[in-house]
Order: C-alpha cells, then structure tokens, then sequence
C-alpha cells in the first residue's frame, strides 16, 4: 500500500523500490511487475524505458496471462514501434 501511494504521489523512484522488495518477498505476485512498468513509463523517456517497461509488462503476462491492462499496453507499445 505504500508503494501505490507513493506512486499516486508521483514518487516514481520510491514507489518502484518499494515495489522490488515486493517482489524479492514474492516474486510471483500478481500486479506487482504491471505496476512497474507503468512506473517506467511515467517517468522522463530514457533509451531504455520502454524496453524496460516491455520485460515488466511481459513478466506480469506470465504470471497473470489474464490481465488486461498488460496485454494492452503491451500492444500499444508494439503499435508505437
């Protein structure tokens, strides 16, 4: 919970640590690797961003093939290239 509000508050790098030691704990909780990557691309563009977010978003698929939100982001980004 502390993470999501960090994340509300646009604390994106406290937000994402907070997160990682989620998953050191857990590594197959579900959201959890979605979250990231939405974290990812909130913050400021880098070279390596959306490939970053992709892992996350392909990760949080193969734990959770049902979620939604990752498939379509998933394929936004792939429209975008």
């Amino acid at each position: 919970m502390n993470a999501e509000a960090l994340q509300t508050e646009g604390e994106w790098d406290e937000a994402a640590e907070q997160y990682r030691a989620v998953l050191a704990a857990h590594p197959d909780l579900e959201g959890i690797h979605y979250r990231l990557g939405r974290i990812l691309l909130s913050r400021r563009e880098t070279a390596s961003s959306k490939q970053d977010a992709n892992k996350e978003f392909e990760e949080e698929i193969r734990i959770n093939p049902a979620n939604a939100g990752a498939q379509f982001v998933l394929g936004e980004l792939a429209r975008q290239d």
